[in-house]
């Protein structure tokens, strides 16, 4: 069986499992694609793509359907996923949660099957594809915030042809995630990685947007963790001693640990960018006018957040 042969951890690893790892995409699970892929269209200012059927194998031989579409960006992908069977890990997630980003993507430049191993040994669950697959989900929201996809790396794809201007033609700065206990996840981001100790930073004086009515003394402490290109924003759930804040509602509607964000790097007119995402009626929960990295809520929506980070007309 595939869960048994990703027990067994190789007697000398020659480096930490997500060495050399790069956060390729990030995988949604949506109960209506058609729907969200129109939506992701609009909001990223590209054509809508074509859905596709496939069969996904799971640990023990089975298979379930998914239907599927994807957004390639300059750096990056967003998948859409709808799933057609209830075995499987996509239908609990749609039911516990609701649309949202049900995993990380992460391609590896060697020894695959033994780094899907390695995870599992560290506490990961196999729960859809395996080593001798093209690919493996291994579940460590628990550890590390979220389920991974690890894939062998590959040659990088044609980068998308989109108009300039469009959120679609931004490259991805980073995921952000949100978790319970920061510290722990980070440090093992590093060990998993063989990066330095991470450094933790509190961040304050953040900026909020005339209609937030809370506190605005509001703290977050976060790190970052580099995979490729790509950063991961680790932040801290600040709970809610000083009352309502966007990172707990986040807390909230992920189960305490999940990704909550993508944040892209806009070149041009920051403003008109933000305009443009509150024409698609999403609210903005961190930012407002001045600031260089305003939040929009598209979780009713979208299944996340976005970030985008410029600089705004003087």
């Amino acid at each position: 069986m595939l869960v048994a042969a990703c027990t067994a951890v190789p007697a000398a690893a020659q480096q930490p499992p997500l060495a050399g790892a790069r956060v390729d995409h990030v995988g949604l699970v949506v109960k209506d694609i058609d729907q969200s892929a129109r939506r992701y269209a609009a909001v990223l200012g590209v054509p809508v793509p074509a859905v596709s059927t496939t069969s996904v194998p799971l640990p023990g031989g089975r298979t379930v359907r998914v239907r599927i579409a994807q957004f390639p960006l300059p750096n990056f992908r967003i998948d859409l996923a709808q799933p057609l069977d209830a075995d499987g890990v996509f239908e609990p997630f749609l039911k516990a949660w609701g649309d949202g980003i049900q995993h990380l993507g992460v391609t590896v430049p060697d020894r695959f099957p033994e780094r899907v191993a390695e995870l599992v040994a560290r506490g990961g669950r196999l729960t859809m594809g395996g080593p001798s697959a093209s690919f493996a989900f291994v579940e460590m929201t628990d550890q590390l915030g979220t389920t991974l996809e690890l894939k062998p790396a590959g040659p990088a794809g044609a980068a998308p042809a989109t108009a300039a201007g469009a959120l679609g033609s931004s490259v991805v700065s980073h995921v952000g995630l949100i978790l319970k206990d920061v510290q722990k996840t980070a440090r093992l981001f590093a060990e998993l990685t063989g990066a330095p100790a991470p450094q933790f930073i509190v961040a304050k004086g953040v900026d909020f947007p005339p209609s937030f009515t809370g506190d605005r003394s509001h703290e977050v402490t976060i790190t970052m963790a580099k995979l490729g290109d790509i950063s991961l924003e680790l932040q801290q759930d600040p709970g809610t001693a000083k009352g309502k804040n966007p990172w707990h509602d986040s807390a909230v509607r992920l189960g305490g640990n999940g990704v909550e964000h993508v944040a892209f790097t806009v070149v041009g007119d920051l403003d008109a960018m933000r305009r443009h995402l509150a024409a698609q009626g999403a609210p903005e929960v961190l930012g407002g006018p001045g600031s260089r990295y305003p939040h929009f809520e598209f979780g009713p929506t979208l299944g996340m957040m976005i970030e985008l980070l410029g600089t705004p007309a003087k």
